[in-house]
Parts: C-alpha cells; structure tokens; sequence
C-alpha cells in the first residue's frame, strides 16, 4: 500500500513537529465502516503524552479508536501504562463506547481495568431499586 503523507501542524515548543508528516499506516474495516490508521507519536517526552495508534472514520474524520502507551510515567512506582479507548457515535455525537487500561507497578504488580459504558436507560426497575435506598 502506497503511504499517503500529510503535512502536520507545527507546534510551538518543537521545531522538530513541522518536519515530522502524518502517515497513513493501514486501512481497516471497523463496524462503524472503513477506518485509517495514523501512528501517534509526540516530539517530546513528557508524562500523560500517548504514543500509539489514532483511528478515525474515513468518512467523518470521526475518531473510532485510540490505543498506545505513555510515553513517559507519571509516578516512579509505575512501569508501563497501556490504554486502548473505542468510541462509538451515537445519535450524531461521539460516546465512549469502551476503555481498556493496563497499568503495571513496582510493588503491586499488574492492574487491569476495563469499562463498558452504555446510554442511560430510565425504567421502572431502576426508579423502584432507587426508592427502596
């Protein structure tokens, strides 16, 4: 497959970020339809910046899945963080669909968390359940 690149925006902290283009890495079939890949990488190293994978919807732009690791740790008792979040579209408007996180301690050792969030639904069971408190 031919590499499509596309200038990125320049930051203003990094002369390097102008030279470095977004490239398409791969083309995949999601439910939601066709979807691109686009690596993520930060110009620098700083706690809470993610390097991994974006991938938006080909049509809308819209992003469908984040995935990738920390680039750098926010703790000394931490050794690798990983976090893989689908989203999905809900009448128009982006909703987390799922978040995935694997954190791997020092001392502890490995923590896994996952959530699935779903609409809000008002029913009668839940009206009674909250009653009954």
């Amino acid at each position: 497959m031919r590499s499509n690149k596309i200038r990125g925006l320049c930051g203003e902290h990094s002369n390097r970020c102008c030279d470095s283009p977004f490239i398409i890495k791969q083309a995949a079939a999601t439910p939601l339809g066709r979807s691109y890949v686009f690596p993520i990488t930060p110009c620098t190293k700083r706690a809470w910046l993610i390097r991994g994978e974006l991938w938006p919807a080909s049509d809308s732009a819209i992003p469908l899945r984040l995935s990738g690791s920390f680039v750098k740790n926010p703790s000394i008792f931490i050794k690798h963080i990983e976090i893989t979040r689908d989203l999905s579209i809900r009448d128009g408007a982006v909703a987390a669909k799922s978040t995935h996180l694997l954190i791997k301690t020092r001392i502890v050792g490995m923590a896994e968390l996952f959530i699935e969030e779903r609409p809000y639904t008002d029913s009668a069971d839940m009206k009674s359940a909250m009653d009954h408190r």
